[in-house]
């Protein structure tokens, strides 16, 4: 049996979980792992980032981190970040809320931060995660690295 805390999680939510571990494997193997000759400055994501709390109330804050980036070159990037809101429950349809896109300066190097994401409305009560891809353009070439926190339950 899968617990939190010594508390019995539902089946639905024990599914959940299994299925952002096969996530995870997925954005591991796509990340970490480039093509030879590939530019790919980024790298040592911590996965998934942690979350200080696994139970958030409706229009709460998500405290994210400590969570890693690091940058594998020796120059600052330039980083698109697409982010969304993803909740999957076994038997229900899956809701994905994206967010408003951001940008962001990487210096060379790992960084490393906590930060709070405020929840919005479209966040309803369930097992939630927060996801994103961080891209980085040089010329002709790109690489993205996909990301993704604990996940968390909101609360009525």
């Amino acid at each position: 049996m899968v617990t939190n805390g010594g508390r019995p999680l539902t089946l639905a939510v024990s599914a959940a979980l299994l299925s952002l571990t096969g996530l995870a494997m997925v954005l591991l193997a796509v990340n970490c792992w480039p093509e030879a000759g590939m530019y790919a400055p980024l790298g040592g994501y911590n996965l998934p980032q942690p979350v200080s709390d696994k139970t958030i109330p409706v229009g709460g804050l998500v405290v994210v981190g400590p969570a890693t980036k690091c940058n594998l070159s020796d120059e600052t990037l330039s980083l698109k970040i697409t982010t969304n809101w993803r909740r999957k429950v076994e038997g229900l349809p899956e809701i994905v809320v994206p967010s408003v896109d951001a940008e962001q300066t990487l210096p060379p190097g790992c960084t490393t931060s906590t930060f709070g994401i405020d929840l919005i409305p479209e966040v309803i009560p369930g097992m939630w995660i927060r996801q994103g891809t961080d891209c980085v353009y040089k010329g002709g070439e790109t690489q993205c690295f996909g990301w993704y926190t604990e996940p968390f339950e909101v609360v009525p």
